[in-house]
């Protein structure tokens, strides 16, 4: 499993696996990611933790909608959330499919408190930390390492984009190798239509190309 913003990171707890204390599993996930992006003072990482409150989010509800202000980040500990604009003709654009160890909200919402274009909704049953806007902008202004921390976290964000753009630029074979290495789970938590929709091509291309590529897959005796 891969997660789209955070690159060379080997937490000793993986989220996807996880049967039991899933939010206490979730804390100890985001300790080492802050201490992975170089803040050290452990008694601050427990203050910044302490501002990720659990919420259980339910199947088909939304986190975001067109036209809202993002007031909270958020972060997957179990669970599927997919991002999308809707066109002109009523279809949805989708431009994020995320799951377990991913955060998701609109940061340009988030970080100016304008209005969005986009959409997020839950696709499972699904377990968070969030923290609010005010919680977040007041903690990272006073605490100078967690303000580099989310800046080297904004460098992977924007990688992700650029991939995404050059991803859709690619052959429908080589977008389909792609995902599928980057983020395999994708394809079962996902309706294949909104991954078609993901990698920019027809449900029926990505169908057809996902028969082809089984079948030459060596089998296992």
């Amino acid at each position: 499993m891969a997660n789209f913003f955070v690159r060379n990171f080997n937490p000793s707890v993986r989220l996807s696996t996880i049967q039991e204390q899933p939010i206490e599993n979730g804390q100890k996930y985001l300790t080492e990611l802050f201490k992975h992006y170089g803040v050290t003072d452990s008694r601050k990482i427990a203050t910044a933790i302490s501002y990720f409150k659990p919420r259980i989010y339910k199947r088909n509800t939304y986190f975001l909608q067109q036209n809202e202000i993002s007031t909270k980040l958020g972060f997957i500990i179990y669970g599927a959330v997919e991002a999308f604009y809707v066109e002109d003709d009523g279809k949805n654009n989708i431009v994020m499919l995320l799951t377990e160890e991913d955060f998701f909200t609109d940061l340009r919402s988030f970080l100016h408190q304008q209005p969005t274009s986009l959409n997020m909704k839950f696709t499972e049953d699904t377990i968070a930390l969030e923290v609010s806007y005010e919680d977040f902008s007041n903690f990272i202004q006073t605490n100078l390492d967690f303000s580099r921390a989310f800046m080297k976290i904004m460098v992977n964000v924007i990688s992700a984009v650029n991939e995404h753009n050059m991803l859709l630029k690619m052959p429908t074979k080589n977008k389909y190798e792609y995902l599928l290495k980057m983020k395999p789970e994708v394809f079962n938590r996902f309706l294949l239509q909104n991954v078609a929709s993901f990698l920019g091509v027809k449900q029926e291309t990505l169908s057809r190309i996902r028969s082809s590529y089984k079948r030459k897959q060596p089998s296992v005796s």
